[in-house]
């Protein structure tokens, strides 16, 4: 089953992200954290360009599980000013976006990522 799932979620999740959705070229990376480090069966990351902006989204058994790892998550970024982290979620799809800010086109990756964000939310 879990399979099964991870491939309807990553099938869900570029149909969100397609780029004629967010309007931005999205580049498959690496996520970090990995999946084992989150909890979750499966993790994906995504880079943009001019301005950089890095995304890694985790797929769990269900919707409940990403509660904790969101605000696990955020907790390791609340003291740094410089990183704009978010948590946004999906079904069982966790959405962590953390660009750093400091290259100067700060607004430019925050207004880049609520693109992302909006996308990521679907047609609700």
């Amino acid at each position: 089953m879990s399979e099964e799932l991870v491939n309807r979620q990553l099938a869900r999740l570029r149909a969100l992200l397609s780029e004629e959705r967010t309007g931005v070229s999205l580049i498959e990376a690496e996520a970090q954290p990995g999946a084992e480090e989150a909890g979750a069966l499966h993790a994906i990351g995504y880079r943009t360009a001019r301005p950089e902006v890095d995304v890694s989204v985790y797929i769990f058994p269900d919707w409940s599980k990403h509660r904790e790892t969101g605000a696990r998550l955020m907790s390791e970024f609340s003291g740094d000013k410089d990183v704009y982290a978010r948590t946004a979620t999906n079904g069982p799809m966790l959405f962590f976006p953390h660009p750093r800010l400091i290259s100067g086109k700060g607004r430019e990756a925050e207004h880049r990522l609520d693109q992302i964000m909006t996308a990521f939310a679907g047609d609700e």
